[in-house]
């Protein structure tokens, strides 16, 4: 794709993990709690999925307390209707308290996000590698009848 290039550090799990997405939610956490500021963008494949992580991340960070900064999460897939989805392109929140660490905004977006759009201030990744894909098969034809006309199949 034509268009500006970042510098990209690729990191690894060790291991393959058995649930991506609470792996996923974790990280993301991770990342909220210990690293520099930057947004967040986290791919998943669905739109209940995307619904669930969301939940699931906030009701983590909430639980951590005030001491925590804020945290927004954003969901970003095809039927999520235009306002919200433009909801992504809003700034993080500011700090809680003056002088504090400043907020995130997490954004969990289906591939829809991958190479369609640029999300500004989103310094870190978070892509468990899966995607929902639809694939067409030849199926054989059923006959409407137990009794095919001759000549048929």
């Amino acid at each position: 794709m034509p268009g500006r290039i970042f510098p990209v550090e690729i990191f690894y799990t060790p291991e393959p993990e058995r649930d991506y997405l609470e792996a996923a939610i974790r990280t993301v956490v991770q990342i909220h709690l210990c690293e520099e500021p930057g947004d967040v963008l986290l791919f998943l494949t669905g739109e209940q999925e995307i619904e669930d992580a969301c939940k699931r991340i906030m009701s983590q960070v909430l639980a951590m307390g005030d001491e925590v900064p804020e945290l927004k999460c954003l969901a970003l897939y095809s039927s999520l209707p235009p306002e919200k989805q433009q909801k992504i392109f809003q700034p993080a929140p500011g700090p809680k308290v003056p002088g504090g660490p400043p907020g995130r905004k997490v954004v969990i977006s289906t591939n829809i996000a991958e190479t369609s759009l640029t999300i500004d201030g989103v310094v870190y990744v978070v892509d468990p590698g899966f995607s929902k894909q639809k694939v067409w098969t030849l199926q054989p034809r059923v006959p409407w009848s137990t009794k095919a006309p001759v000549g048929c199949c």
